[in-house]
């Protein structure tokens, strides 16, 4: 009895203002550290490097042992049913590792993505008990993903990359060899891949809707919006396509519903694709990628049908549990895919976790979809405003398109920013609604 008084006593020393300090220094940390860029065939292993790679685990393992710690030991709050099938899926991703080709992988992998993922998803959901806990979120987010803009915007003017180029080395590493030759003037910004950099602007789009909706200083507005325009014009300048439709996706569900910003909107983003379809290497780019040719060599005949194939097949072949975490890139040479990702992170969870790890994760989105649905329904009968519910149910829309053509849940950064978002739109179903003073 003794040593669980000094626990409890140890685990209440860490305030929840604290925690929500070392949660926010982790999602800073994800955002701006350019662990893409880090060597990755390195003959001698670099100990700063490798204490920078798992920095992002041992914060969120933290923040997981001390928010689970103080939820334990209240006896005032209920875990929310989401919490319960997210956990489940994680249960079912542990016995498919069980059965997995290389079980120290799948458990390794699983550990780690579960860490970084659902354990950061609800500390987010701890943290965040009040309104202004949210506002804090969304003013970083809102701050990180204009800076991180700028950044990539910069980088297309200068074309270069100060990162990419000279903070770490780039003749050892694959990745800066394989890009700087296919990408050409696809801006990566800190995040290190145009894809994933795209995936974390529409994420972070929440924060914008949030801010926008609820300060009352029009300045502020024309701020935000302006920071707005920027991440569009960053988005565009990934020439992701997919992150684009998600980008437009998250816009197009948010103002809807505001007649008076809706037009403004769509003005200002209208004005910013115009510039850059006048830039010659922005347009050339742009039709090519968009070309009848390049979409009939990419869901033809190229990679992707032939890894979606692949896919068909090994779920034929393990239907029910899949072949564990991680496992795709394992398997996929006996299938004859080359590529080692479907670059769809649907079809990696069917890969991972089966029809049932699957069907269980998507039922656990579906939960909060509704849920955020019917809060915004309830608002709009009552006359009164939920904006987190409002701010994350248009983003967690455009982020799930945006996945379609992304494998977001097995990259580091976007991984960790989409849980977050997650735990945001758990958040948001218990605040109050918003009052204007």
């Amino acid at each position: 009895m003794r040593r669980l008084g000094v626990s409890v006593k140890f685990i209440d020393h860490f305030s929840d203002a604290y925690l929500r300090v070392v949660l926010f220094f982790l999602c800073a940390y994800v955002f701006l550290i350019p662990s893409q860029y880090f060597p990755q065939n390195q003959t001698e292993p670099d100990l700063f490097v490798s204490f920078l790679r798992v920095i992002p685990s041992l914060i969120a393992f933290f923040l997981l042992f001390v928010t689970g710690a103080k939820f334990l030991i209240s006896s005032t709050q209920v875990l929310p049913k989401e919490f319960k099938i997210f956990f489940a899926f994680v249960l079912v991703l542990c016995l498919s590792a069980l059965c997995a080709p290389d079980s120290k992988l799948a458990f390794s992998r699983l550990f780690y993505y579960s860490i970084t993922g659902v354990g950061v998803c609800f500390a987010v959901f701890y943290l965040l008990q009040r309104p202004r806990d949210f506002q804090y979120l969304a003013i970083l987010f809102a701050g990180l993903a204009t800076l991180v803009a700028i950044y990539g915007i910069l980088e297309y003017w200068l074309d270069k990359n100060l990162l990419f180029a000279f903070v770490f080395d780039a003749t050892r590493n694959l990745f800066y060899r394989q890009f700087t030759a296919d990408y050409e003037v696809r801006i990566l910004s800190t995040v290190g891949h145009p894809v994933f950099l795209a995936t974390s602007m529409v994420i972070a789009t929440f924060s914008f809707f949030y801010l926008i909706e609820t300060t009352h200083r029009w300045w502020l507005k024309y701020g935000l919006g302006v920071a707005l325009v920027l991440v569009a014009w960053a988005v565009l300048l990934t020439f992701s396509r997919s992150g684009l439709f998600g980008f437009l996706v998250s816009l197009f569900i948010y103002f809807f519903n505001k007649k008076h910003l809706f037009w403004k909107v769509g003005i200002y983003l209208g004005i910013v694709g115009a510039l850059l379809i006048f830039m010659p290497s922005v347009r050339e780019l742009a039709i090519n990628r968009n070309s009848f040719q390049s979409y009939a060599s990419e869901f033809g005949t190229g990679g992707r049908i032939y890894a979606y194939r692949v896919v068909v097949d090994v779920v034929k072949d393990f239907p029910l549990l899949g072949v564990g975490t991680a496992h795709y890139r394992v398997v996929s040479g006996r299938y004859g895919d080359i590529d080692e990702t479907p670059d769809n992170t649907y079809l990696m969870l069917l890969v991972d976790g089966g029809l049932l790890g699957f069907s269980v994760f998507l039922f656990g989105i579906f939960i909060i979809i509704h849920q955020l649905y019917l809060l915004k329904k309830h608002g709009f009968e009552e006359q009164v405003s939920y904006p987190e519910a409002d701010a994350c149910l248009a983003t967690l829309v455009g982020v799930l398109i945006n996945m379609i053509t992304c494998d977001a849940l097995y990259f580091a950064t976007t991984r960790t920013l989409f849980w977050v978002l997650v735990g945001g739109c758990i958040a948001s179903l218990r605040l109050p609604p918003f009052v204007k003073s």
